[in-house]
């Protein structure tokens, strides 16, 4: 919880934006040590075209059920393109947003054992609407759920 004592304004992006990718390590690192409990979260229905057309093909609908801790994935494997790419975080886009309403419900738990989503959520804002909190594309989300396993 050090580290993270240094943010002196959490509504500012500037002073959260430094500590992002150290943010991304904190729920990497707790996300690998409780794997093995993770649960179903989110079950994402699927249905497949013929091409661009509105025509469903054979075999179209299809389910994928999103655990807990795969979900953290589309967001966190996001800022890492972008870190990875860019070298930093540029800005709070709706993915880094979402790191760090995840961090700071975290955090707020570790040093307070609760925490409020709704202030927290309301509060890191960060100027964009909370409509789409979190909204991902196919593209982003096919990557998934083509592996194997």
């Amino acid at each position: 919880g050090e580290n993270f004592s240094g943010i002196s304004d959490w509504t500012e992006p500037d002073c959260v934006i430094p500590y992002i990718p150290q943010m991304i390590n904190v729920i990497d690192s707790i996300a690998l040590s409780i794997l093995e409990n993770q649960k179903p979260f989110l079950m994402q229905p699927i249905w497949k075209t013929e091409g661009k057309s509105p025509k469903l093909s054979e075999n179209c609908l299809d389910v994928f059920v999103w655990s807990d801790l795969a979900f953290t994935r589309l967001f966190i494997d996001l800022a890492k393109l972008e870190l990875n790419a860019f070298g930093r975080i540029r800005s709070i886009a709706r993915h880094t947003r979402t790191i760090v309403w995840l961090f700071r419900m975290l955090y707020d738990f570790s040093v307070n054992s609760s925490f409020s989503h709704r202030r927290i959520i309301d509060a890191l804002s960060y100027n964009t609407k909370n409509d789409k909190a979190f909204a991902v594309s196919g593209r982003v989300t096919h990557a998934y759920m083509r592996a194997d396993s």
